[in-house]
This record gives structure tokens, C-alpha cells and sequence, in this order.
């Protein structure tokens, strides 16, 4: 593009200055053709016509497989691209891992309990998956365009290294945008590091050529600072004067800068009181997601039958290998047992309801991790117990409770479907 422009600026001066040129040259030359009565040669006539003629000739010729020179530019484009969608992949994995983001895969929608975290080890954990899986992708680029489209590719393992590093800069800096912004880092993001980063890269219009608000933003930019090494490699054999040590610098600084603001920003945030759940917060979500009902009585805690006060709590017995779970204490009666699924695994997180043969609601509580379950039963007689979870089938039981509490253990079997009556 640049030899382009180049080019034809010079073929309009070349043309306004042979004209001129001809004008002058025949204004001397008609006065003595008269004089000296001899005819001009029409080679003559040629060469007084157009006496200035451009010619061009390459200063260091591109391979055949180089895009015309486009090639670095592509390459820089597909690395930034690839680092910063991983970078989102990765954010948006971690924060459903650690519940604090919903997934939704066709027409099923999941989430899981939020764990205690901070935002500091929530960045640094995305931040060091972003840094793995930036080998990943640079590999993958820098293979599909050496052996599926057969670019000119010399000095290949420096460009795999130099490609490497340039995807964790673009990577850790897209997590710190992202842990700043919050929802909107997607699109902050996208502004950065693809809308504002191609017109200000250098890389397929010159610098020169474009406003000077793009010649500003090239002095930060990330996919300028790649682009510049990148074609130092391809063309101009790895010179470190012909960009590649601006590139190494501008990685560098650009990575420390941006790990430095978002561990600092995220530091103040949890000790300045801008947790990303509170401990009560993440206390009402686990109450949600066990579909919990006020109870009774509380959960770890008895009646004296003469003092009337709470007893201390006690250990949960460990009932994990235990065939069935033991009865509770409690004189009233209660419907207990465990949740299973087909394979024999417990299930937690299973809502457990008991409902009257009328179909009024008696009670409902959400099984604990070891898969069992304790539920009050205000009267006697037969009972409706209903036990539902996510990707598996509900189960409807009839229950005859009497004076005595009743163990009644559950098997769930899945994938969630039609019920049969």
C-alpha cells in the first residue's frame, strides 16, 4: 500500500515536471531548427516530448507467499483475535465454575452454588489459564498458515515465541479490562483490541495515511506493537531495528502494566468493602439453590424435654457409606431417607417435597451434599412425596406416615423427560 501511494505521487510529479521540462526544451529548440533549416528526428521529437521517465524498482522483494506484504498484518490480526475470545472463554468459564455466572446450552439453563472467593485470586486464576492457553492458539494459527495456506514463514521458531508472548500480553490485559468493567468488558474489549486496533496497526494503510487520532492510539495499541515484530521476522530477517525490539518492549510493558493495575484494582475492591458476593449473600444463595422452606426447628439443634433450651450442636454423623441414615430424634413425625440416582451415586441439591393427597403443600427442603434429607410432617396419614433435580426424572411416591417417623430413600433416574403416570 505504501509502495502504492508512493508510486502514484511520483508518476503525478514525474508528468507536471516533464511537461514543464517540454515546454521549456521547445522553446529553445523550434528557434534553432529554423535557423539551422534541419529537421528534427522523431526519436528527437520523443525524447523532447516526455524527457523525464519514473522507473521503479523493489527495494527488498516479498516472497511469493507473503500477500503481497499483507501477510504480518493478517497474522497479527488472527493473534490478537484469538488471545482476547480466549481470554473471554475463559472468564466466562470461571465465573460459572465458581458459580457466579449462569450457562445456558440450548434449552437448558444451569448455574451452581457461588463459592467464596476473592476478586484478587479470581483474576490471578484467570489470568494464569489466559497465559496457558495462549500457546494453544499461537501454535494453532502459526500451523494453519505454514502448512494449509503455505505463507512465508522464515525464522519460524522465533515467530512462534514472539507470537506466544504477544497472546499472553493480549490476554492478561483482556482480563484485567474484563475484572474493571465487569459486563462490559466484552465490548470494551472489542473496541480495544479489534474496532480501534486495525486502522491504528499500520499494518494495511500507513500511518501516515490515517487521521492523527489513529496515529495516537498507535502508541499503545496492542496489535501495532505485534504487527511490527511480526514483520520484522517476515521480511526484514529478524532485525531488531526494523521493529522487532520495539515489539519485545512493548509486550513486556504492556503485559507488567496490565497485570500490575488489575491486581491493584481488585486488591482495593475486596479490602474496601466490594466483595463479589458477601458471606450472607453467598449464604441466601445456597438456601435458594437447596429450595429450602423455613423448618421447624434448626438444622444441628434439639429441645431438652425439661429445660427448653437448645442443646449444643453436635457433629453431623458421617453417613456416607451408611445403607440408610439414622432416624432423627425429634418426637414428631418426619419422613427421612437419601437421594440416589440410577448408578447408585447420592444426589445433592435434590428438592424434596411432601404434599397432602389434596394437593396442598406440608412441607419442602433440598437434600444435603451426602444426598440425604429430613422433612417434618404435620399430619399422619398418607402423603404425596415429590423429588425433583436438574437432568434427571421426577419421582412422586405415596408415603403412610403414622406416630413414628418413616425412612423412605429415593432413586432418580435420568435425563430429565416426560414422567410416567
Amino acid at each position: 500500500m505504501a509502495t502504492s501511494s508512493v508510486q502514484t505521487v511520483g508518476e503525478r510529479t514525474t508528468h507536471t515536471v516533464s511537461s514543464r521540462i517540454a515546454a521549456t526544451l521547445a522553446a529553445h529548440v523550434e528557434p534553432a531548427r529554423h535557423t539551422s533549416r534541419r529537421a528534427i528526428p522523431t526519436a528527437e521529437k520523443i525524447l523532447l516530448a516526455d524527457p523525464v521517465t519514473l522507473l521503479t524498482s523493489e527495494h527488498r522483494p516479498l516472497g511469493n507467499h507473503s500477500g503481497f506484504g499483507l501477510s504480518a498484518f493478517y497474522v497479527s490480526l488472527v493473534l490478537t483475535l484469538g488471545a482476547y475470545l480466549g481470554a473471554g472463554v475463559v472468564s466466562s468459564s470461571v465465573d460459572f465454575a465458581l458459580g457466579y455466572q449462569s450457562a445456558e446450552r440450548g434449552r437448558r439453563w444451569s448455574s451452581k452454588l457461588p463459592v467464596p472467593i476473592t476478586r484478587t485470586q479470581t483474576l490471578v486464576a484467570k489470568t494464569a489459564m489466559s497465559a496457558v492457553l495462549s500457546p494453544v492458539t499461537a501454535t494453532a494459527t502459526l500451523l494453519t498458515c505454514k502448512f494449509t495456506l503455505h505463507m512465508d514463514t522464515p525464522h519460524f521458531g522465533l515467530l512462534w515465541i514472539y507470537s506466544v508472548c504477544a497472546s499472553i500480553a493480549v490476554g492478561v490485559t483482556a482480563q484485567t479490562i474484563i475484572s474493571l468493567v465487569g459486563g462490559l468488558g466484552s465490548l470494551v474489549g472489542m473496541l480495544f483490541f479489534v474496532a480501534l486496533a486495525v486502522p491504528s496497526s499500520g499494518g494495511s494503510f500507513p500511518l501516515q495515511t490515517v487521521p492523527s487520532p489513529y496515529r495516537w492510539l498507535a502508541g499503545f495499541e496492542p496489535m501495532r506493537q505485534i504487527d511490527d515484530g511480526v514483520r520484522a521476522i517476515l521480511y526484514f530477517d529478524a532485525r531488531g531495528d526494523a521493529g522487532l525490539t520495539r515489539g519485545w518492549i512493548m509486550i513486556a510493558l504492556g503485559c507488567f502494566v496490565g497485570l500490575a493495575l488489575g491486581l491493584i484494582v481488585a486488591w482495593i475492591r475486596d479490602h474496601g468493602g466490594h466483595q463479589r458476593l458477601t458471606s450472607h449473600q453467598i449464604t441466601a444463595a445456597h438456601a435458594h439453590f437447596r429450595s429450602t422452606v423455613s423448618l421447624a426447628a434448626p438444622a444441628g439443634s434439639t429441645q431438652h424435654e425439661s429445660g427448653g433450651r437448645p442443646a449444643p450442636r453436635t457433629a453431623a454423623p458421617d453417613r456416607r457409606n451408611a445403607t440408610e441414615p439414622p432416624p432423627p430424634s425429634q418426637a414428631a413425625p418426619r419422613v427421612f431417607g437419601r437421594v440416589r440416582n440410577s448408578y447408585g451415586d447420592v444426589v445433592s441439591l435434590a428438592a424434596i417435597t411432601l404434599l397432602s393427597l389434596n394437593g396442598s403443600q406440608l412441607g419442602r427442603i433440598g437434600t444435603q451434599s451426602d444426598g440425604s434429607y429430613e422433612i417434618d410432617s404435620p399430619a399422619s396419614g398418607p402423603c404425596l412425596l415429590l423429588a425433583t433435580a436438574d437432568d434427571h426424572q421426577p419421582h412422586a411416591a405415596i408415603v403412610q406416615i403414622g406416630d413414628r417417623s418413616r425412612c423412605h430413600d429415593v432413586v432418580l433416574s435420568g435425563p430429565s423427560g416426560t414422567v410416567p403416570v
